[in-house]
């Protein structure tokens, strides 16, 4: 049986404190720290990119792409599956000096509460989409 939690937030606080820590270690731009809470395989998986895989990988990754960025979430909630893993979907934003636009991150967490997969959705439409990349996707 799913065990399901919904919370509004105004102040992000989770029940699970890599949730917690993954969005202040962005925020603070320490992204060693930040891929330090996922497991020895664990999965960044960005919007329009393959999956980063590992922690010296997803280190790199956030410290070419993230910088700058500001990570808002606002609600969370969680489902502890069957084998102990927790599913959280957390929705939000992400700002930078040019945009702002809404964000579904889906996390998978181990039974030792190690990140094991981040899924990063932008939830906009393609009008929106274009206007943070005028020239378009060509290259997804």
């Amino acid at each position: 049986m799913l065990q399901t939690k919904t919370k509004e937030i105004t102040a992000f606080k989770s029940e699970n404190p890599a949730i917690e820590s993954y969005f202040s270690t962005l925020n603070q731009g320490q992204f060693k720290l930040t891929a330090a809470l996922f497991s020895d395989q664990g999965q960044l998986v960005p919007p329009f990119d393959s999956p980063v895989v590992g922690q010296q990988a997803i280190a790199t990754y956030l410290s070419q792409e993230a910088a700058g960025m500001k990570f808002q979430p606002r609600s969370a909630t969680s489902h502890v599956l069957a084998n102990a893993k927790t599913d959280v979907e957390a929705r939000g934003q992400v700002s930078t000096s040019l945009f702002t636009v809404n964000v579904v991150w889906n996390f998978l967490l181990s039974p030792q509460g190690e990140i094991e997969l981040v899924k990063v959705n932008l939830i906009a439409s393609m009008q929106e989409l274009l206007r943070i990349n005028p020239q378009g996707w060509q290259d997804i």
